[in-house]
């Protein structure tokens, strides 16, 4: 009998998971990392990498140390601390990640990943060079580490499906709110006319409800 096919790694469905260790460089260690990742929520739609229109989620951590069990386990030392990134995103490989954030969040890579070693860009701009997706892909490949069980509760479902699907039901829970006391001769009328907007609404951006 033939074998089973085994799933892809990093991938279920449409997406990809992706996730990477990077080694931060410099002599103060991972604070001033730990500083810029904690002030990323400033941002207007809570991330700058929100622009990315391919990403549904995307994580770091800073790990400064190992945790010690105890006797009569060994304390295991870091040379260097280390950036963790896990991201979930719309695609089929690394590449596809690489070409959306050097084209819609290049500002937000080079502040980030500057910090860690071997970073090949010096500033935002490079990132709009020819071989830039492939570099970008490259260096996030040198981190990567598959990924054997990746689950997705919504696999087949793109981030503009997701972001439509919530904004149909933020619509909705408020129109029913605000529709208690409509007569009901008229509610049909409104709830028409409220299918209609809502169908002619714009996608929201990521990250902005």
């Amino acid at each position: 009998m033939p074998e089973p096919s085994k799933p892809l790694p990093n991938r279920c469905g449409l997406h990809y998971g992706y996730t990477a260790l990077f080694p931060v460089e410099g002599d103060q260690g991972g604070g001033p990392l730990r500083v810029h990742l904690n002030g990323l929520d400033a941002h207007e739609h809570g991330s700058p990498f929100s622009g990315s229109t391919i990403i549904h989620l995307l994580r770091f951590i800073v790990i400064d140390r190992l945790p010690f069990e105890g006797y009569p386990a060994r304390e295991d030392n870091l040379g260097a601390p280390y950036l963790v990134v896990m991201c979930d995103f719309d695609g089929e490989d690394v590449t596809d990640l690489a070409r959306s954030l050097a084209k819609q969040a290049p500002e937000a890579v080079c502040d980030v990943f500057s910090h860690c070693q071997a970073f090949p860009f010096k500033a935002p701009g490079e990132l709009a060079g020819e071989d830039a997706v492939e570099k970008l892909a490259g260096y996030l490949r040198r981190g990567q580490v598959e990924t054997a069980l990746y689950l997705s509760d919504q696999p087949d479902a793109r981030v503009g499906d997701i972001l439509r699907g919530i904004q149909l039901q933020m619509a909705f829970a408020t129109f029913v709110a605000d529709s208690q006391t409509v007569p009901p001769g008229f509610l049909k009328h409104k709830f028409f006319e409220f299918w209609r907007l809502l169908s002619e609404a714009k996608q929201p951006l990521p990250g902005s409800l």
